[in-house]
């Protein structure tokens, strides 16, 4: 900055001198040189104030020291849910009268990310969407669009009830939805059903409601053992026996999700696919889910006004498969 200036200055006096301000005699040089140099140095100051006023606005614009940051860049996901939440309730209370048709429909949302978390490595239902959509006659066709832009608020919901889905690259995550309506009748309330099959279970496993995946593991690997045909040569009545409580104790396995093949075998279905045999048709995998899908479902918004909502499902009911997930990738 200060070579800068120097030369400014000599530049100046060059130009005084071929202007004759420095070719008079020595009074009128003493007299006139003095402010003829002060105005023409605090011109060259004020040029090299705002070059560097300039340097440090362009150093700023390209971010480094000195830059404030806005860190207000829009709400959090955990800020979005909530909102979405809101929504959810407010549709959800929408009624209708007679024949009329509901513009409000309802689905379960559930995620996996095969190879990536034993948690997630098959389905895991994190979540119920509400979708507005007056006169709409095939409302599924909406679904993946509204998924893909209301991608930030599911992914949150998932995090609450399952932690791991936060760590879990964006790309590797699946998606995929049904019915409300189905996902009660098939998936919820058929597993309440086998609520007192569950605690039967443990008890023939003779371990504690409750226990993790690795207990449940370790429990029965004991008990086959304990009843291993081998133990029993030459004692009819006790193999007889022994036989019958490998059964019990088989069954008592596989009702709490062991015992069906590992997730990461290539011939083995998805457990939670199977819920409802061949009559479960509605359950559609979309896979990934790129942002570009959201489009469809802004032009909807734009065009027709349609609206979202987003509720976290119920975290004991999510971590029964999560539970499930743990052991069979074991």
């Amino acid at each position: 900055m200060h070579a800068l200036l120097r030369a400014m200055v000599t530049l100046v006096l060059l130009a005084a001198i071929s202007t004759g301000v420095l070719g008079t005699s020595p009074r009128t040089q003493v007299l006139r040189a003095p402010s003829m140099l002060y105005r023409s140095v605090t011109a060259v100051r004020a040029t090299v104030r705002l070059a560097a006023a300039a340097k440090k606005e362009k150093g700023a614009a390209k971010g480094g020291f000195g830059k404030k940051v806005d860190l207000a860049s829009g709400p959090t996901a955990k800020e979005l849910l909530a909102q979405a939440s809101k929504m959810y309730l407010a549709l959800d209370s929408v009624q209708t009268t007679g024949d009329e048709q509901t513009p409000v429909t309802q689905w379960s949302i559930t995620v996996r990310a095969v190879g990536e978390a034993a948690e997630l490595s098959d389905w895991v239902p994190i979540a119920l969407l509400a979708l507005y959509m007056p006169a709409v006659s095939l409302p599924g066709e909406a679904v993946p669009g509204a998924l893909a832009h209301a991608r930030r608020e599911i992914l949150e919901a998932g995090g609450q009830v399952v932690p791991k889905l936060r760590t879990c690259p964006r790309d590797k995550i699946e998606y995929a939805f049904e019915p409300l309506t189905d996902f009660h009748n098939i998936v919820s309330t058929g597993l309440k059903a086998r609520g007192n099959t569950r605690a039967d279970a443990y008890k023939a496993l003779s371990i504690e409601p409750g226990a993790t995946p690795a207990e449940v593991k370790s429990a029965h690997r004991k008990l086959v053992m304990t009843l291993h045909p081998d133990r029993f040569v030459g004692d009819d009545a006790g193999a007889a026996a022994a036989l019958e409580k490998m059964m019990a104790v088989t069954d008592a396995y596989e009702a709490l999700g062991g015992g069906r093949g590992k997730a990461s075998d290539g011939g083995a279905a998805s457990w939670y696919e199977g819920l409802g045999g061949k009559a479960r048709v509605s359950f559609v995998s979309m896979g990934a889910l790129p942002k570009e899908r959201a489009q469809t479902w802004l032009d909807a918004v734009d065009q027709h006004g349609y609206k979202l909502g987003v509720w976290p499902l119920d975290s004991e009911l999510a971590m029964d498969f999560v539970a499930r997930n743990v052991m069979r990738a074991a």
